[in-house]
């Protein structure tokens, strides 16, 4: 932007010969590439202008930054101080890249608008707050990946879900006589008192004091640095109940 306003002032000023001197060794590079692949729209009105003037007439030179060349920090002063400014006299299109990136918040966010205003309404709500993806890297195998998948999404294979699909005769616990769910058997269920002890021991050792399905199944802590941890912590649970087999 800074060598951009640089030309359009010598340009309208008619003054030449002159040098712009950057300490923006990128800058310079961007404007050598016949088809830069970034700030597409400013290199090309900098090319425009060049056209303008006559063949040679502004020259661009690197120089180092902050090296004692007097009105340097000057230069710099007044530099962060357009960059900060609110209102920039100078409107350019928008970058192909700055485009894409504007669109993808975009969507994010109508997705995530949708997903809030929704998510009470699916099993997959209790544990998910956010449209971003989930990292399944940390799971240690592919069961695994589809066991954690298949509890926040209330199709795991417990009575409640199998008997939807009359694959059991009963929706109930056997052990506590209320529906068994994805929660009645992370957080409920006597017949798991023991396992689910060590559980929450382990999680106590690194941070986790609550046990919920969104603490158990990941929701949206999936990058937080006790995530791992939780995800051993919640296999080891699963593999001590024997309740999907081994």
């Amino acid at each position: 932007m800074t060598i951009f306003q640089a030309m359009t002032y010598l340009s309208a000023n008619r003054i030449w010969p002159s040098v712009i001197c950057t300490d923006s060794l990128s800058s310079l590079q961007l404007l050598s590439q016949p088809l830069p692949t970034s700030y597409t729209h400013l290199i090309a009105s900098i090319h425009n202008l060049l056209t303008r003037i006559p063949a040679g007439a502004v020259k661009f030179q690197w120089i180092p930054s902050h090296t004692g060349v007097p009105g340097n920090e000057a230069a710099d002063k007044v530099a962060r101080r357009a960059a900060s400014s609110e209102s920039i006299p100078v409107e350019l299109p928008l970058d192909v890249t700055e485009l894409k990136s504007m669109v993808r918040q975009e969507v994010w966010r109508f997705w995530q608008s949708k997903w809030t205003s929704a998510r009470g309404q699916f099993a997959l709500g209790m544990t998910k707050l956010s449209v971003r993806p989930w990292s399944l890297r940390t799971l240690q195998s592919r069961r695994f990946e589809t066991l954690f998948a298949r509890l926040r999404l209330g199709t795991a294979p417990l009575n409640k879900a199998l008997y939807q699909i009359r694959q059991a005769p009963s929706p109930l616990c056997t052990s506590c006589q209320v529906a068994e769910t994805t929660h009645h058997y992370l957080i409920a269920c006597k017949e798991y008192n023991e396992a689910r002890s060590q559980l929450r021991r382990q999680l106590q050792l690194h941070g986790v004091q609550v046990l919920s399905l969104y603490t158990l199944l990941g929701g949206d802590t999936a990058s937080s640095l006790a995530w791992p941890q939780t995800c051993r912590a919640v296999e080891q649970f699963i593999s001590a109940t024997h309740r999907f087999g081994q």
